[in-house]
């Protein structure tokens, strides 16, 4: 997973998205992570658009979008803590993460805690260095996790089946060398 999102940028490789897409590959890894750590489902955290049909007085309908799910930054709690070593016996310091979930398959809100507060914290100084680089406005606790920082809109889930497509290729590929 690191090789694939981290694959080494060099001049032959840097095309006009060469950065857009390096960013969609470390986004799809950390969230990938996060999944797997957290066993939360990808509408949890990604979010998707949906179209709403409202009708109007003179009889005519009007289609709203609707963002629904999507981990925002304001939904992740990060606090240091430590641990006790039962064979040292020495505390070990430790970063404990809870993901905070507002749209829920079941539709009720949850509290995750998870491993993932190194996930988060890489993940941010990422989206932050890329907002920076790319000339966009700063990230609040408002912005959504895994948004498209140029549209402020999640991804299309066909763009992550895709990506997981070319993962398992890739790592098929590597895991015969």
């Amino acid at each position: 997973l690191e090789q694939w999102s981290d694959a080494a940028i060099t001049d032959h490789t840097k095309t006009n998205n060469w950065r857009r897409n390096h960013y969609w590959c470390v986004l799809f890894r950390t969230l990938v992570l996060v999944l797997y750590n957290t066993g939360a489902r990808p509408s949890e955290l990604v979010g998707k658009e949906e179209k709403i049909r409202e009708s109007q007085s003179d009889g005519s309908y009007v289609i709203k979008r609707v963002l629904k799910g999507g981990l925002r930054w304001e939904d992740i709690e990060i606090e240091d803590s430590t641990q006790l070593n039962s064979a040292t016996g020495k505390e070990i310091p430790v970063l404990i993460c809870n993901v905070f979930i507002r749209y829920s398959k079941t539709g009720n809100p949850r509290d995750v805690p998870c491993n993932c507060a190194a996930f988060f914290a890489r993940w941010r100084k990422i989206c932050n260095e890329y907002r920076r680089e790319a000339g966009l406005r700063e990230l609040t606790k408002k912005d959504y996790v895994f948004f498209n920082p140029h549209t402020d809109k999640p991804y299309p889930y066909s763009q992550f089946s895709l990506a997981w497509s070319a993962l398992r290729t890739c790592l098929l590929y590597t895991s015969d060398a």
